[in-house]
């Protein structure tokens, strides 16, 4: 539950960020960064979505659980890299 609740936060906040970035005219098509920026967080994004959806599912097959656990596990990779790329590395 905590990670479904911590899944909606993130996506959440993601809408926020991109509103943020909409009104500051940077768009998927404005530029390289706009186009990076907003395929790599977008597929994160739906991984995520992807992941709460597996875990509602699992709730009613237990058996899925650990799978949906791993599932998780790399979604949380991904998004360590493209911390570290997109955020991180804007800073160098």
């Amino acid at each position: 539950v905590l990670t479904a609740l911590l899944g909606t936060i993130f996506l959440i906040g993601q809408g926020g960020e991109y509103f943020s970035l909409f009104r500051q005219h940077i768009t998927i098509s404005q530029s390289l960064f706009g186009t990076t920026f907003f395929t790599l967080t977008g597929f994160h994004g739906l991984h995520v979505a992807v992941g709460i959806a597996a875990l509602a599912i699992a709730m009613w097959f237990p058996i899925a659980i650990e799978t949906v656990a791993l599932y998780w596990q790399f979604v949380d990779l991904v998004w360590i890299v493209i911390f570290a790329v997109v955020y991180l590395g804007a800073f160098r």
